[in-house]
């Protein structure tokens, strides 16, 4: 009985870090990636080809940066690789960007219906291939178009 107990209290705990956005896990360790490489082949002149390759964890350079107080449920690159728009259960959607580490916020507020962006968990995001507009849809069952730039 005792070690029920101990297994129906640590799931609790593991609830409540979750809850409160401060319970990590590891997804991986490496990842297997689609890279351009030169192959010779004989007979014939250096081809570019595309293959599958896995990338080892020590070519990137690990950087943490926090924004959202929940957790994050949905994120997309935009096309130049060079930002990140992520969106949370805290209602906000923040546009990272890596180089800078700048952070430009689309807030929400929970259960604020007067509020102009959304009022409960986004759960998706798209950007548009010009890089101009954002779109999120969110547990409030709303469809919102934004544009990056003016953040309206």
């Amino acid at each position: 009985m005792e070690a029920a107990d101990d297994a129906i209290t640590r799931r609790m705990k593991m609830h409540l870090l979750e809850k409160k956005g401060k319970l990590f896990y590891t997804i991986a360790n490496d990842f297997t990636g689609y890279t351009e490489f030169e192959k010779e082949v004989e007979g014939e002149e250096e081809t570019k080809v595309s293959g599958e390759q896995i990338i080892s964890d020590d070519l990137f350079e690990r950087t943490f940066m926090k924004g959202h107080k929940s957790a994050i449920t949905c994120m997309d690159w935009t096309s130049d690789n060079k930002s990140l728009i992520t969106g949370s259960k805290d209602c906000s959607l923040i546009k990272w960007d890596l180089e800078s580490q700048k952070k430009l916020f689309f807030r929400g507020k929970k259960f604020d219906k007067n509020f102009e962006g959304h009022n409960d968990e986004v759960l998706c995001t798209a950007i548009s291939p010009n890089g101009k507009y954002l779109v999120s849809g969110g547990k409030d069952r709303l469809v919102r178009v934004w544009d990056i730039h003016n953040q309206t």
